[in-house]
Parts: structure tokens; sequence; C-alpha cells
């Protein structure tokens, strides 16, 4: 992510079922995928699916998940 800029930050929720209220992923906008997943991997995220393409309404979108140290997961999406 570029110094200064502020990625967009979106939470999905947990299917009915599970624990209430609980979180699924959380899931970060970026402006730079790699230096994102770079940046995560040094502060000791681990990586669960490296950067892939994937279709979103129509757009190629780059994600990828990721694990906190605190085993939280996480989506960034550029």
């Amino acid at each position: 992510a570029k110094a200064g800029s502020s990625p967009e930050f979106l939470v999905q929720k947990r299917p009915d079922g599970e624990r209430p209220g609980s979180l699924h992923h959380a899931i970060f906008r970026v402006t730079d995928i790699a230096a994102s997943v770079a940046a995560a991997k040094a502060a000791g995220a681990k990586v669960e699916t490296d950067v892939v393409t994937v279709p979103i309404g129509g757009a190629p979108i780059k994600i990828a998940m990721l694990f906190d140290p605190d085993g939280n997961a996480l989506e960034l999406m550029e």
C-alpha cells in the first residue's frame, strides 16, 4: 500500500447457524496488492492463497487470503 493512502475496509459475516455476530473475514481494498501482501508477511501474516485474479461483478479483481498472527482471516483486494 502507498504511504498516506487509506484502504477500504469491508467485513463479511459468518453464515447463519454459526456463532452470532462473529466475523468470517475482513476485506481490505488496496492499491498495490503485491506490496500489501509483502508488508503483511513481514508483519507475521501467513498466506493462505497468494494473489490470484477472479471475476467479481464482471470485472477481473486481484485477491489474496491471509491469516494474521492471531489467526484472523484477512482478504486483500485490488
